[in-house]
């Protein structure tokens, strides 16, 4: 009624078989997803150091605008907007070293937007934008770039 002990020894061999190479398969694709979540993680925090970056740009660009003691009308600060450019780049070097992961770029620019130029603000007023952008990674296509934007305005005498 049972069959013997003989008969039944190279099925054995085959359920061994198949258990190892179903735990190598399950091993290889639990080692493939925590790599994906590595890559996923690594990638978050170099975008969120971008973005911090980017936003200590907008920040510096905002104390070049408005100094302490210093007159916020629309004329001084379009002068002041106009000058951020040059001398942007000592202050640039500063804020890319003191970050921790290699960002290669932070680009701060200024631009004054008139009430001509857009149909929503009146044409009296003249606002302006501050764009910030990072770029962080190893410069090989692994690059992750962040932008800030500020909308700022005068006073009007």
């Amino acid at each position: 009624m049972f069959p013997r002990k003989r008969s039944q020894q190279g099925s054995v061999y085959i359920v061994a078989i198949f258990v190892v190479v179903v735990m190598g398969m399950l091993a290889m694709n639990l080692n493939r997803i925590q790599w994906s979540s590595n890559e996923t993680l690594s990638r978050e925090l170099i975008g969120t150091k971008a973005w911090f970056l980017a936003n200590s740009g907008v920040e510096w660009a905002l104390t070049q605008l408005y100094p302490l003691n210093e007159s916020s009308l629309t004329e001084e600060l379009e002068i002041r907007c106009n000058q951020l450019q040059p001398s942007s780049s000592v202050a640039m070097s500063y804020l890319i070293s003191q970050v921790d992961i290699n960002c290669r770029s932070l680009s701060v620019q200024c631009e004054t937007v008139n009430g001509d130029d857009l149909k929503l603000i009146p044409k009296q007023l003249s606002y302006f934008k501050i764009t910030s952008t990072a770029i962080c990674g190893d410069g090989q296509g692994f690059d992750i770039q962040r932008q800030q934007e500020a909308w700022v305005k005068g006073l009007s005498q």
